[in-house]
């Protein structure tokens, strides 16, 4: 019986195979309920595509979570996007296979997928979900992956088929499973699976190899040196710094009714007109930033909004915000306090100007009908570049 990998195994995988990838709260644990069916005998892998190019942080959640009315989530474990990431946020149960051919099922069981064509399948007879893992691919289907994003997959295949002792032909599409599918897309499966035995083959890529960090805080001593990097939870393999100490109560930053601010996230003596920065960015580097915070006096029921921004410094000139990441939205429990994260993963495909810097920054809309202050920001960057 092949067991499920916990989620010490799929750390130490990810870890192991280099894959970026980022875990999505709440997936330790997350699945279907127990009555829905078994998940305790994998024998392979489902790939599948989600039909669009919507990459954003709520569709994750839709994929791992909400699911639709017809379709409860989760919908996969695991989830490949454009920018070549694969996020995961399941261990359990999930709808992503349905009924397929007991033909393929044997197959895929028997390590033995065709490696020179697609396979057509058989009648639905066979429950899906109890036996393989599957992988929503973040495109439409009807053009090809991108680049990144084709060999983010490859890896996480060959992550989990080395952990079971399966090669690529273990991996099937979703549309060589049932007739009722096509996904995912254009994709050529057999191909795939190749490339997957290729990779195994190859055994796990080079190490990552951190660039020189920019550090986002000095430690509680006072020292100028950067604190010392910890275990990484976020993308496996990359370098982490963070600010050990979170700003006191005393240090509450006020934000207006309707008013956007950004945020003072730590003592960096960098920070551009009193915005202080959570990391650099640099062109090329995968950063995985999250950022814990604080907010008081927000009234029940009424909210705030919190994302993350790459804002542009050029000498001589203000910082200019050139993309803002998706927004997480905070409504207030009426304690007083109320605490939020806000994540984003980001390989920076832009170029500071002459002289200039990238920065990724913290900004706060505040919707709600009162002033809010905001205390104890803790920010932390995962950041690494490819060797």
């Amino acid at each position: 019986m092949a067991r499920p990998m916990t989620p010490a195994q799929w750390r130490a995988q990810m870890q192991k195979w280099k894959v970026p990838h980022a875990f999505v709260d709440g997936w330790e644990g997350n699945g279907r309920p127990a009555y829905t069916g078994p998940f305790n005998d994998v024998v392979g892998i489902l790939v599948h595509h989600t039909g669009s190019w919507a990459q954003s942080a709520a569709y994750l959640l839709f994929l791992f979570f909400s699911g639709r009315s017809d379709l409860p989530g989760p919908l996969c474990q695991a989830a490949t996007n454009a920018k070549g990431i694969t996020y995961i946020g399941a261990t359990g149960r999930a709808n992503h296979a349905g009924k397929g051919s007991v033909a393929v099922f044997d197959l895929i069981r028997q390590d033995a997928m065709p490696l020179t064509r697609e396979v057509t399948p058989g009648p639905d007879s066979v429950d899906g979900n109890a036996r393989f893992y599957g992988n929503e691919v973040m495109f439409d289907g009807s053009s090809p992956m991108t680049d990144a994003q084709y060999a983010c997959l490859v890896l996480w295949c060959a992550a989990v088929c080395d952990f079971h002792g399966w090669d690529g032909r273990s991996i099937g599409g979703h549309g060589e499973w049932t007739r009722s599918k096509w996904d995912p897309g254009e994709t050529d499966m057999a191909r795939l699976r190749r490339d997957v035995n290729a990779r195994l083959a190859d055994g796990p890529p080079g190490t990552l190899k951190p660039t020189t960090p920019v550090v986002t805080a000095p430690p509680a001593t006072g020292s100028s040196q950067p604190t010392t990097p910890t275990a990484p939870e976020g993308i496996l393999g990359m370098t982490q710094y963070q600010n050990g100490t979170p700003r006191p109560s005393a240090q509450r930053q006020r934000v207006g009714v309707k008013q956007k601010a950004r945020l003072k996230v730590t003592a960096d003596t960098q920070a551009r007109s009193g915005v202080h920065q959570i990391v650099r960015a640099v062109p090329g580097q995968l950063v995985d930033l999250e950022v814990t915070l604080d907010v008081y006096d927000l009234r029940k029921g009424e909210d705030v909004r919190a994302r993350i921004v790459l804002v542009e410094y050029a000498p001589g000139k203000a910082g200019r915000v050139v993309y803002a990441f998706d927004q997480v939205q905070e409504f207030g429990k009426g304690r007083g306090r109320d605490s939020f994260k806000v994540t984003q993963i980001d390989r920076c495909g832009k170029k500071p100007p002459t002289g200039g810097s990238l920065e990724y920054q913290l900004e706060l809309t505040n919707h709600s009908s009162t002033t809010v202050q905001v205390g104890h920001i803790t920010a932390r960057a995962l950041f690494s570049e490819e060797s």
